[in-house]
């Protein structure tokens, strides 16, 4: 692959938040009267914004829809408790801070499309030491344009002055996989992520790799 610029997820491509999110939803379900779930369950229910992830809490179901006012008292909580500690025992996951040099050193422009609201984004890019290397940061704060939709990932090409077709998407989800098809990009997928229990083998994504330093053998970079 010979990409001009490479788009990246962030929650559970690049870091693993989990635990801090985890930490925040239980929080969240003390504070409500309800029983508290536990980190190795709740990894599943990550990766389809915040809404999806109380409800599923909410519910104890992955496809569970509780009461909407239930789930906005409980987004507020949830945010409120997220907002104190959103990377207390976040990391980045192996290989990433050495990838990203990579690119850099490259000279080929990064963006990070997640998601995650903007308000929590920015905050962990830059206490993971990671927020330099991205020209361009699209949030998740219109709920409307999140992945699968194609509309943040095509924001960021235009952000980083790069045609569609010539972005490489890294991400660990099914939702990364669709939004890239639909913009015309070439996707990577990352084993190890938040993909709420899918073969990722079957979703025909262009790769497959179980570490994300794995990418460097597989686009030509050129340091300059």
């Amino acid at each position: 692959m010979r990409p001009a610029g490479v788009i990246l997820d962030l929650d559970g491509t690049m870091v693993d938040s989990a635990p801090d999110l985890v930490h925040a939803v239980n929080r969240m379900l003390t504070e409500l009267g309800r029983p508290t779930v536990l980190l190795a369950a709740a990894r599943s229910w990550i990766g389809n914004g915040v809404r999806r992830l109380v409800e599923r809490a909410l519910s104890g179901d992955y496809y569970g829809c509780p009461e909407p006012l239930l789930v906005d008292k409980a987004c507020s909580l949830f945010e409120s408790f997220y907002r104190e500690n959103p990377c207390q025992d976040s990391v980045l996951f192996p290989g990433v801070e050495q990838t990203l040099a990579r690119f850099a050193a490259a000279g080929l422009p990064l963006a990070c499309v997640t998601n995650k609201p903007g308000e929590f984004t920015q905050p962990l890019l830059a206490a993971l030491g990671i927020a330099h290397h991205f020209a361009s940061v699209v949030v998740g704060d219109n709920r409307r344009l999140h992945k699968p939709d194609p509309q943040p990932l095509l924001q960021a090409a235009r952000q980083l002055t790069v045609p569609a077709g010539q972005c490489l998407v890294v991400g660990d989800s099914v939702n990364d996989l669709r939004a890239a098809r639909a913009a015309g990009m070439t996707v990577v997928l990352v084993s190890y992520g938040y993909n709420q229990g899918a073969d990722l083998h079957q979703l025909e994504a262009d790769a497959v790799i179980d570490s994300i330093a794995e990418i460097l053998q597989l686009v030509e970079l050129t340091e300059k």
